[in-house]
């Protein structure tokens, strides 16, 4: 459970940041050069993949298996690997963060009720195109707009989608995943003139041709997994916009004069009503008429970009990626308790390094030894506080922080209290040498003096529940 929060979390907030910048990089690119409308739609599909994609990777990484709980192992010599205990991902740059869990709670919760509602508008959108798929009637078209219909698969080199009648108003749309249809309304039969024909039954060829409604299923499933982001559902809404662009392009390019084809949208829209199924194709169906209008008047002006300019774009999203990964955050679910406990100042690690040194070298330093002429019992001993009072062996890992600037182990001493360390803490018989990413190291003294062993290093393991 508790592995599962970390990583849902994880996801949440490296998207927060991740995907906002992908969109920024991908918005910027489609207005530096003049793509096409469909280079533009690949250019936001590519965003969109990497929006899942990038976020996913930060808890994707290989798992060790977990430790028994307050487990010491002792090595010898140098300190050995550092293995991942509790299921944390073991990555050795990874910016560590610790969170509350009830904090991570919240922030999975509201995660997977995101998750639930997408999911349930599919569910809707999906019911409701069977419904219309089932209630659909065949007929025959008219003679006139027969040859129409030839022409246009001629044209486009489409042969596939069939072609179903409607009862109801609402505007032409296409969907079907293996066996795409289009659903054309009744009245159209009946008062379409040959080029508004035309325009309609192209645009609905050029879905079927471009694999649109399966690409768009898969997108909708993605915007399932990242709909908590709000800016994941603006990409979605580029997606839908170009896409639409790019059908409109095939049929101004192919079929019709860009202006004819323009004035035919204008009058698509005054004769429907734009009612399809939330995940269904349509001439009318994003809601920007007034945009693919404007680029189609401006679609003969417009220079075409080169093939090195889309690939530019492909390696700046690729690089994007791989840049905000390496910034990625890991977050840790920590015991509440922690966070009210009280933070223990401690001597700066620079002079418990130069106290070591000294010593390696057999230097010696008058601070803080007894005078060998005066009897122990005649001096008061204090009983220091903190780690310094505390034997290496009572203590145990509850924690660890990573961030930019240095590590942080949480440790819980024989006074049940716990207290944030980093490297060079001296404690009672030794000093925290290393922080590792799921374990510490500590160099112990040995407390005979006149012994000729070594110190040794002594590694205690993240604490698990």
């Amino acid at each position: 459970m508790v592995v599962m929060m970390s990583g849902i979390a994880t996801f949440v907030i490296n998207a927060s940041w991740q995907v906002t910048l992908l969109a920024a990089i991908a918005f910027g690119l489609t207005r530096w050069r003049s793509f096409s409308a469909s280079e533009r739609h690949r250019i936001w599909a590519m965003t969109f993949l990497l929006c899942f994609l990038v976020p996913l990777s930060t808890i994707l990484r290989p798992l060790a298996p977990s430790a028994p709980a307050g487990e010491l192992n002792v090595a010898e010599g140098s300190p050995v690997p550092v293995a991942t205990t509790a299921g944390h991902p073991a990555k050795d740059d990874a910016v560590s963060l610790g969170v509350s869990r009830e904090a991570a709670m919240a922030l999975s919760a509201l995660y997977v009720a995101f998750v639930v509602a997408g999911l349930l508008r599919l569910v809707r959108g999906a019911r409701r195109a069977a419904r219309l798929r089932a209630s659909a009637s065949i007929h025959g078209l008219p003679e006139g707009l027969e040859v129409v219909e030839a022409r246009c698969r001629r044209v486009l080199g489409v042969d596939r989608g069939r072609i179903l009648w409607s009862s109801g108003e609402g505007s032409p749309v296409t969907f079907g995943l293996l066996d795409p249809v289009i659903l054309l309304p009744a009245r159209l039969r009946n008062e379409a003139s040959s080029h508004l024909f035309t325009a309609i039954m192209g645009h609905e060829l050029a879905h079927i041709r471009r694999h649109d409604y399966p690409w768009n299923v898969a997108f909708e499933l993605l915007r399932v997994a990242i709909g908590i982001h709000p800016v994941a559902h603006w990409i979605k809404r580029q997606l839908d916009r170009t896409r639409e662009e790019a059908c409109d392009e095939a049929v101004a390019v192919e079929l019709l004069e860009p202006r004819a084809y323009a004035r035919c949208l204008v009058a698509a829209a005054a004769m429907f009503l734009d009612s399809g199924p939330s995940h269904s194709l349509g001439v009318l169906g994003t809601h920007s008429l007034e945009g693919r209008i404007m680029y189609l008047t401006k679609l003969g002006t417009r220079r075409p970009a080169r093939r090195a300019a889309l690939s530019f774009a492909g390696t700046a999203l690729v690089a994007t990626s791989v840049f905000s990964s390496t910034f990625a955050v890991t977050l840790i679910p920590t015991p509440s308790d922690a966070r009210e406990q009280p933070v223990r100042r401690t001597e700066s690690s620079r002079e418990v390094r130069e106290e070591s040194n000294d010593e390696e070298r057999g230097a010696y330093r008058a601070a803080g030894r007894r005078d060998p002429f005066i009897g122990p019992q005649s001096v008061p001993q204090e009983e220091p506080e903190g780690p310094l009072g505390f034997e290496v062996g009572s203590v145990t890992l509850h924690g660890i922080v990573k961030t930019t600037g240095g590590s942080t182990a949480m440790l819980v001493g024989p006074d049940d209290k716990t207290y944030f360390v980093r490297e060079g803490q001296p404690f009672g018989n030794g000093v925290l040498a290393k922080i590792g990413n799921a374990s510490v190291t500590f160099r112990v003294r040995d407390p005979n003096p006149l012994s000729a062993l070594a110190d040794r290093d002594l590694e205690v393991r993240l604490h698990t529940e």
